[in-house]
């Protein structure tokens, strides 16, 4: 029982805090439009991902089939939590977790995810992503490093 107060913790912060920057976002900016923040290298820009990871099948051919592996994500995330023993194990989960139910949530209300983290330099950018990406990506760093750590 002592790992789900963590595990709601971290999803009652950066749920919230995923959201509220989505609608921030969508409130001030048009879509496609740019705010520098430290010159070039990183702007705020507004852009709806119709795709996957860096915008994978980003033409939004099977918007349904992104929800669906959300869910099925999601619900094995669940079932895996009460075997969680390792504290970076369930930071981790939790992570993933609440970035995963984060972009859901836009893609079943907008049928896409909200991006504007925009980094790059001249020409070259990275694909834009959010928050959710973001905790979605460190915790999937931190689940491979428990698992190599552990071999």
């Amino acid at each position: 029982m002592r790992r789900y107060p963590p595990f709601l913790l971290i999803l009652a912060v950066l749920l919230p805090l995923d959201q509220l920057t989505k609608r921030w976002v969508m409130a001030k900016l048009a879509l496609h439009q740019s705010i520098p923040v430290l010159g070039d290298l990183f702007r705020i820009t507004y852009v709806l991902n119709r795709g996957g990871i860096f915008g994978i099948g980003s033409r939004g051919d099977h918007p349904l089939l992104f929800i669906v592996v959300a869910f099925v994500a999601l619900l094995f995330m669940l079932l895996y939590l009460p075997r969680v023993r390792e504290t970076r194990t369930l930071i981790g989960l939790s992570l993933v977790f609440s970035g995963a139910v984060g972009n859901l949530i836009d893609r079943l209300r907008l049928g896409a995810v909200v991006d504007f983290l925009d980094f790059g330099y001249r020409s070259w950018r990275w694909p834009a992503f959010n928050l959710a990406d973001a905790a979605i990506t460190v915790g999937v760093g931190l689940l491979l490093w428990g698992a190599l750590r552990s071999r």
